[in-house]
């Protein structure tokens, strides 16, 4: 298992916004971080048709194109190539090679008060405050 660095995001995320007395609020909490983990899986079974035949099955589970349910969330599935032959027993199945890219939270939610209204005021400095304003409604 690996960080997969070029998925994992820097900025917070923010969701869940509702009305909480005259201010809005949203849930906010630090980014996922974005995981490869690999696995190797080999059925075993007391006979090699048994043993082929739950092999199929695994390789058509992964091989279809519907992401992996893993705590709710739904992850990305790749079959990698097995390795070279110098690497397996001859007259045994090769094992699957998968990759799953998945995510995990690094932190609990918090409230945080979302901005509505912001105003800019800017004017030189011997000038009243009121010369030039910008109000940006959300």
């Amino acid at each position: 298992m690996r960080e997969d660095l070029s998925l994992t995001s820097c900025e917070p995320q923010r969701d869940s916004f509702r009305q909480r007395g005259g201010q809005v609020v949203c849930s906010v909490r630090e980014p996922a971080r974005a995981y490869l983990v690999d696995y190797q899986i080999m059925p075993v079974a007391p006979d090699r048709g048994q043993d082929l035949f739950l092999r199929d099955l695994v390789a058509l589970r992964l091989s279809l194109d519907l992401p992996l349910p893993i705590n709710g969330a739904f992850a990305t599935v790749h079959i990698l190539p097995p390795p070279a032959l110098v690497f397996r027993q001859i007259a045994q199945p090769a094992s699957i090679y998968v990759r799953i890219h998945t995510s995990l939270e690094t932190a609990a939610r918090r409230e945080q008060v979302w901005v509505r209204r912001m105003t800019v005021t800017a004017a030189p400095v011997a000038t009243p405050a009121d010369a030039e304003q910008i109000v940006v409604d959300l």
